[in-house]
């Protein structure tokens, strides 16, 4: 914003404005004050994931059965929608125990889209496998990473 004079002020002499005005506290959401991603450890051999996992690491601790399961559970159509996982929501997991790490859908209404020739598992000790929810309307996630091949 510029103040413009109708008569320039001479030189040496000072002027001055009040800008009038009103200013309100911000009220919007919090500010984003750091990309670091939330760890978490995981022991039980099945989990669901939840909205407090997006954009979250979990690590797979299990070591007393062969598998450790993690269910995407149907996204409800009804609600908020940051309180729901949703499209573009990602969540990793790492294998650290000896059980290996499996993605699974708790529904027959959710697609896992997985590249050909491979298992939404993780392929050895310290693989990261991702799930990534490309189309939340229509329940389809993508899973990538270290993955185990089909047999």
């Amino acid at each position: 914003a510029k103040i413009r004079f109708a008569v320039p002020p001479g030189i040496g002499e000072h002027w001055f404005t009040v800008l009038r005005g009103f200013a309100k506290p911000y009220t919007g959401p919090a500010p984003v004050v750091s990309l670091r991603l939330r760890v978490a450890d995981v022991t039980a051999d099945t989990y669901y994931f939840t909205v407090a996992d997006e954009h979250s690491l979990l690590r797979s601790l299990n070591s007393l059965s062969p598998t450790a399961t993690f269910f995407l559970t149907l996204i409800p159509e009804a609600g908020e929608e940051t309180a729901k996982l949703n499209t573009g929501s990602y969540i990793s997991v790492k294998q650290v125990g000896t059980a290996q790490v499996e993605i699974a859908a708790d529904d027959p209404g959710i697609t896992l889209s997985v590249p050909a020739g491979y298992l939404p598992k993780t392929r050895a000790l310290n693989s990261v496998i991702s799930v990534t929810c490309e189309l939340g309307d229509a329940n389809t996630w993508v899973v990538s990473g270290d993955l185990a091949k089909e047999p």
